[in-house]
């Protein structure tokens, strides 16, 4: 493009090299510089059509470039995406990024766990694009998209959407998808509560209930509900409530927990075993540990780095 400019300055104007390279270049830039010399009537012609044609040239490069560019930046982006979504395993699911939705999310990313999001509105989307999670856009209710996010190597999922009917269409379907996932839901009134249990969800969370009945025990009991929330939420710098499972292979299966040396070599208290249905609180020590039982203990975070999860 700016040989063509040089040789028709030349050849129109009867100027030198530099002159002619000079003028291609001022007028192509559109810098606004003066001319070398005056042009003829045939100079400004010339110089018209160069510059029309000249100029969409260059717009016409600027833009496949960059299109090129987005196009090659997009295919990264979303071929990384379905890797990243195709390597998770043990993962969350959170259905609705709602306020709960958002709470939920917090809370994962404060423990380091791996976790999705399904969403599907455009202004909780650009949310998630903010705080850089992974999220699926689309519906939560379609089989495909669950199955996208992974929910047969899922650990857990939370149906947090505004709709009590949609959560339960949700929950079914994990459940079919998964059996042994876990499933914890929202609610908002006791029918829909027994609803979703029947449908396959593990617990089901009335938020207006359960709030209710932590701001009433926090009237009453203030110290015990500030002491729940000190260890629950890591606000102490070293204890620390975590649950295990007991495993065929695991150090503790088919040991008393006197024999476990939970107390004596890791310096932890053993606050309940879940058997099945039945939770035992403050179990005594010939309570046999078996594979399936849930343990929860509380002892400092340096001790459960030497616990096998």
């Amino acid at each position: 493009l700016i040989l063509i400019g040089t040789i028709g300055y030349i050849l129109i104007e009867k100027i030198n090299f530099i002159d002619a390279l000079y003028q291609t270049v001022i007028t192509i830039t559109t810098v606004g510089f003066r001319e070398v010399k005056p042009l003829t009537n045939l100079g400004k012609i010339f110089t018209i059509f160069y510059l029309i044609f000249g100029l969409g040239f260059v717009s016409y490069t600027i833009l496949n470039i960059g299109q090129k560019f987005f196009e090659t930046t997009l295919f990264d982006f979303l071929t990384r995406s379905r890797r990243s979504l195709r390597k998770m395993e043990g993962h969350f699911i959170i259905c609705g990024f709602g306020r709960l939705g958002q709470f939920v999310s917090k809370e994962l990313e404060k423990e380091k766990k791996e976790f999705i999001v399904i969403e599907k509105s455009p202004e909780c989307i650009e949310i998630l694009r903010e705080k850089g999670y992974a999220f699926i856009e689309g519906d939560a209710r379609e089989e495909e998209i669950l199955l996208k996010a992974g929910i047969k190597r899922a650990k857990g999922i939370a149906t947090l959407l505004g709709n009590d009917a949609d959560n339960l269409y949700i929950v079914f379907t994990a459940r079919e998808l998964n059996p042994h996932i876990l499933i914890v839901s929202k609610a908002e009134d006791e029918l829909s509560y027994k609803k979703l249990i029947k449908a396959g969800a593990n617990r089901v969370i009335l938020p207006y209930e359960e709030g209710g009945i932590k701001i009433a025990q926090t009237l009453l009991r203030p110290n015990l509900l500030e002491f729940v929330d000190f260890i629950v939420q890591r606000q102490h710098l070293t204890l620390r409530v975590e649950e295990i499972e007991i495993k065929e292979d695991h150090e503790f299966s088919g040991k008393k927990l006197r024999d476990s040396g939970l107390r004596e070599k890791y310096g932890m208290i053993a606050i309940a075993i879940r058997k099945g249905d039945n939770m035992i609180f403050n179990p005594g020590p010939e309570e046999i540990l078996n594979p399936g039982d849930i343990i929860i203990l509380m002892g400092e975070i340096k001790n459960f780095e030497k616990i096998k999860f």
